[in-house]
């Protein structure tokens, strides 16, 4: 709650966000659409309201935001992955 400052609370939503668009070694890219309604759920329960509305404002009023991020971000989650799977298959 508030007993987080506001800039960790804004860290938060942001870390998760990236967190879930972006590979990482333990789990696949979520698409963005996926992603954001994730971040609608945890408002209010991971998240403070506030800071929740205030991602959604700055995506609103900034949408080049999410067209840049969909060019930079694969969101087939068929591809994600793709490296590993590859390396492992060498392995093998």
């Amino acid at each position: 709650g508030d007993d987080i400052p506001l800039v960790g609370q804004i860290v938060a939503v942001a870390d998760v966000f990236d967190t879930l668009v972006n590979e990482r070694p333990y789990k696949r890219a979520w698409p963005i659409e996926d992603a954001i309604a994730e971040i609608r759920r945890q408002r209010g329960r991971w998240f403070a309201p506030r800071v929740v509305d205030a991602f959604f404002e700055v995506l609103d009023r900034n949408p080049d935001l999410l067209t840049d991020l969909e060019r930079v971000v694969d969101p087939d989650p068929a591809r994600n992955g793709a490296l590993e799977r590859a390396l492992i298959d060498d392995l093998d």
